[in-house]
């Protein structure tokens, strides 16, 4: 699915919103071919596909930090809780395995639901899961 097979299909994209559904192979190609119809980036949509794997493989990871762990403190309403944590994998995953309940509908943050704050430190977020608000981009 190109650029010039979108356009050729429906025509001017302005007003139009896509929607991409398949693997991430499929979203870095798209990304690609629909920049060159100028969309703003609220007209593209992307299915939530869970937990990347692999995601040391991305090219803005961190990888001075792969395979290290940490020590994490989650606080959920007046409770707060140490727990570790994989430079590998999301702060779910590690609450998870930490017997901790988060709340989760798509398991890989886009859809907002586990929606957290980040009071210290930093943390990465691929950029194929970057769909947070901007006013969350703190």
């Amino acid at each position: 699915m190109t650029k010039e097979i979108i356009t050729e299909r429906i025509g001017d994209a302005a007003g139009k919103t896509f929607f991409i559904c398949g693997p991430p192979v499929m979203y870095e190609f798209l990304d690609k071919e629909l920049e060159g119809l100028n969309l703003p980036g609220k007209r593209v949509r992307r299915e939530a596909f869970g937990d990347i794997e692999a995601i040391a493989a991305y090219n803005d990871f961190p990888t001075e930090l792969f395979d290290k762990s940490f020590k994490i403190t989650v606080r959920i309403g007046n409770n707060s809780y140490e727990i570790p944590a994989r430079s590998t994998e999301s702060v779910f995953v590690a609450m998870e395995r930490a017997n901790l309940s988060p709340p989760s509908r798509c398991r890989s943050g886009e859809c907002g639901f586990c929606r957290s704050l980040l009071l210290t430190g930093t943390i990465y977020v691929n950029t194929l899961c970057g769909g947070r608000r901007a006013a969350d981009k703190i």
